[in-house]
């Protein structure tokens, strides 16, 4: 079941944020929310999109969308192409092509593979700044692969 959050806007206006959460077996399965001006229109979202979720075949359709942590790195290396710089290229490919996270189903990424990810990392001898370059650009490929969804 989803809830709806009241909160105050940096220009004091009042903004609603529905907001679904669904798990299974202790596990968060599904997670999202959007922000509407009205508290109706909030309470019509959050119906109609826990309706389109409980239907038959309505989560397994969004969970099929996002694949591995590589297949999302592959679609958002081929989307953003020639906008993005060497190094974040570089870096994303490497990612894709040398370790173990890009293998994990995204449904199933936890911190805890972003932080063994952040270990192998140090093990392999990078510096923390290297690390933290690498992570920086896992996230950014990441949330905005889960905006497209």
């Amino acid at each position: 079941m989803g809830t709806i959050v009241e909160r105050t806007r940096a220009d004091g206006s009042v903004a609603f944020r529905a907001q679904i959460l669904i798990k299974s077996n202790s596990r968060i399965v599904h997670q999202e929310s959007s922000t509407f001006d009205r508290r109706s229109t909030a309470e019509a979202w959050l119906k109609s999109r826990e309706r389109e979720l409980h239907s038959p075949g309505g989560l397994e359709a969004v969970q099929r969308k996002t694949g591995s942590v590589g297949d999302i790195l592959k679609d958002y290396l081929i989307e953003m192409g020639t906008s993005m710089g060497r190094t974040k290229t570089q870096v994303l490919r490497s990612i894709r092509a040398e370790y173990m996270i890009a293998e994990i189903p995204c449904q199933d990424l936890r911190s805890k593979d972003i932080v063994d990810f952040a270990g192998t990392l140090r093990r392999g001898e990078r510096d923390p700044s290297t690390v933290q370059n690498y992570l920086s650009h896992l996230s950014a490929a990441l949330s905005i692969a889960r905006t497209v969804e």
